[in-house]
This record gives C-alpha cells, structure tokens and sequence, in this order.
C-alpha cells in the first residue's frame, strides 16, 4: 500500500505540501508513517526537517531510530528497516508477477556490466552519462580491481521501487551533511542484495557507486583461493580504504559463508576475516560503502548476517513488463522498429533481464545470417528455447526461505512468492 492510499496520511502529506517549513507538522506525519510501516517515506519527511531545521532534536532522533536496524540483538538477517519493510523489494510495493517495477529510458540491468558505514563522503554529479550503449555483465572469475564508475541510478532501466529505496535510506542522508553525520553514528555493516541470477545486481551496485562518485571495487568470493582466502579478504579491505571512496562490491557471498557440517576450516577462517573486516565499521572503513550480493541468501553463513555486519537485506527481483521492453529495446538495437516491443515484453513474463537480451541477441543473429530484418515471430521463437533462468532460482526459494528460523527474514520474498501462480 502507498502511503498516499491513507486517507489520513494523504490528508497529512497534503498538509505538509501545503506548508512546506512547518517541521513539528512533518515530525507529525513522520510519526504517523511509522505507524503505518512506511519506512521510505518516514525517512523522506525526516530529512526534509532536518534540513530546513538542522538542529531540531525530535528530528534527529526520529532519524537516528530510522537509520538503525530494526533489532540489534536479532542474530540473523532483517530488512534495512524491519519487517515488511519496503527496502525489501516486494509484492506489496509492485503488482504480482511484476518484479521491479517501471523502467525508463534507461540502461537494462542485464546489461549493465554498498553499504558499511560510512559511506563515501560526496554529492552525486550533475553530469550523467544518459547513454544506451550495452555492456556486459562482468564474468564472476574476473580478477578483482579498483575502477571508476560511470554510471547512475539514472542509467538503471527499471527497479525503480530498488532506486527509490535506495535514494531514500542510503544516498539521501549522505547529501546532507547533518544526516551524514547521523549515519554515521548509527549505522555499521552493509547490505545484502538477493535474488535470481541476471536480474541486475551488479549494475545496481555500480550505480550506487556512481551516484557516491565513489570508484567500484567488485571481488567474486567464489574465486579466491580457499586456502589463502583469509590474507586475500585482508588484502582487498586494505585496496579499498587506501582507494577510498570506494563501493565495495562482494560477490557469491555464499560461496564463502556456506554453512554447514562440511564447511572448512580454512572457509571458516576466511568467514571470520570477512566479518572481522565489518566489524571495524566507520572509523576503521572510513569511505569504504560495503554491498554484497548473493544468488542463495540461505547458504549465506549467519555470522556474516548479524547486526553491523550484512544484516539488511535487498531483493532484486526479475524485470516488469515497462523494464522489459527496455531490455528488447536496447538489445534489438535499429531492428526494434520491426517489431512491437511491447507485444514481445508481455510474452517475455517471468523472464530474467539476461534472458531476455539473450533472447534478442539470438534473434539478430539468425536474422542476420538468413539476410532478412528482425520479426516478432524469430524473437518470441527465441525466447522459447530459453527456460526462464528465475524460475528454478523461485521454486528453490520456495523451500528455502521458509528454513530460516527468523521470521523476518526474506520477507519481500515471500509475499512475493505467494503472489506467482505455481
């Protein structure tokens, strides 16, 4: 539900349009909104009085209550602002069967070749790059090294409820000074993005690092040697402190946190290392902005899920019928003007984004090599020959999700998963 499909918080949102400087009327809103589990917007109000009234005290504690995870002593994951929170990209937040929602004209995630405290100190650029061009998604085996990043949010095509969300509980109170301190004073760890395979977490995480003006460190923990895996994970918090700003990105994070009887030793060293790392938080992190992301949350060792570690979860679903049809818009290139995007992107329900520019690639190739354009009929063909890649990752969730002992786990996913026709 929208905060504005409250009658009484509509009549308050309202009001405080009506009177834009009034703070003890938005801190009223701001508590209402609490009240009525809208995380997003609490925060929104919030920075908004602080910024007309930087020293107000009930607004700097209600922002530091906001910042903060919803239960500290909880030892495993939460979402950024407790349960049902909408950081945790859902079924409540986007139609069923939708996944993220509207996308613009934009760069596809699929295409698109974080967060411990603090986060790099610095404003977003005003200068985007808004182009189209394609790139593709970085192999997991690639050698890790600091990079700029060149992209934004804006480049994100679709995820817009993950932008917002974003924009809301991590970017906006690093643009405020005031806030940023705030955060800093509140927050440690970092944030776990989940999901199916080839939704756009990668992306997502290079525009985050974009919007930071940070440069962007992405290490595949499923490539380290597992018996030098402990000095590797030392060695890459070191590059990113002395690199800071930087947007650490942590890859297959379950390939290093696996729980179970046949764990390793050497895993279990390399497990402690990496949380010894987030435990340093601000100061000893000082610039360095965390993001992990993992295809199987559920194999994700709990130690590494605790409070100021990764406790806060982000779920990165697959493309909505507005994000689809950028991703054939993009890939299908000049040949998109054959065919009726739209059509292909209703067909294309459930597929994921690289699935999708797979589907199309497929297609251009064939209609290349027969020497004729592009038809809706040779896409949709293509599409056929691809088993959705999401739906063996759903129905593994299906089970998965529900063996976590902590109800507030997973949430987003859920619901979700409730919403889809089995």
């Amino acid at each position: 539900m929208s905060p504005a499909s409250d009658p009484l918080v509509a009549s308050l949102l309202s009001a405080v349009q009506a009177a834009p400087d009034d703070v003890p009327l938005r801190l009223h809103l701001v508590a209402l909104l609490q009240d009525r589990g809208e995380p997003v917007e609490a925060v929104r109000q919030t920075a908004a009085a602080l910024a007309i009234d930087p020293g107000n005290t009930e607004a700097r504690t209600q922002m530091l209550r906001l910042l903060r995870p919803a239960s500290d002593t909880n030892a495993d994951s939460a979402p950024l602002a407790g349960a049902g929170s909408a950081f945790a990209v859902s079924a409540e937040t986007a139609a069923p069967h939708q996944g993220q929602s509207a996308a613009s004209d934009a760069r596809s995630p699929e295409s698109q070749t974080p967060d411990s405290s603090p986060l790099a100190e610095s404003t977003p650029s005003a200068d985007t790059d808004m182009s189209n061009e394609a790139t593709e998604e970085e192999p997991d085996d690639a050698p890790w090294g600091v990079e700029d990043s060149d992209v934004t949010l804006a480049d994100v095509g679709g995820m817009s409820v993950a932008k917002e969300n974003l924009e809301a509980a991590v970017l906006a109170p690093m643009r405020n000074p005031e806030l940023r301190r705030l955060y800093h004073q509140s927050r440690r760890g970092g944030v776990l993005m989940y999901g199916p395979p080839g939704c756009g977490k990668t992306f997502l995480a290079r525009a985050v690092a974009g919007e930071l003006e940070a440069r962007f460190l992405a290490v595949c923990l499923g490539a380290l040697n597992e018996e030098n895996a402990e000095s590797e994970i030392e060695a890459v918090f070191a590059t990113a402190r002395e690199q800071a700003p930087v947007l650490l990105y942590l890859k297959q994070l379950e390939a290093l946190g696996r729980r179970g009887p046949a764990r390793r030793a050497a895993t279990g060293r390399a497990v402690s290392q990496l949380a010894a790392e987030l435990d340093k938080g601000p100061a000893g992190n000082y610039g360095v902005t965390v993001l992990a992301a993992s295809d199987a949350p559920w194999d994700v060792d709990p130690v590494l899920r605790r409070p100021g570690r990764l406790e806060r979860t982000l779920l990165v679903l697959p493309p909505d019928l507005e994000a689809r049809a950028v991703i054939f818009q993009q890939h299908l290139g000049a040949d998109a003007a054959q065919v009726d995007v739209h059509e292909l992107a209703l067909f294309a329900e459930g597929y994921s984004g690289a699935d999708i520019a797979g589907a199309a690639e497929d297609a251009r190739s064939r209609a290349r090599e027969e020497g004729r354009p592009v038809s809706l009929e040779q896409v949709r063909a293509a599409l056929q020959r691809i088993e959705p890649s999401a739906d063996a990752w759903l129905e593994k969730a299906q089970g998965a999700s529900g063996l976590d002992a902590d109800e507030s786990a997973y949430v987003g996913l859920r619901e979700y998963l409730k919403s889809r026709p089995r």
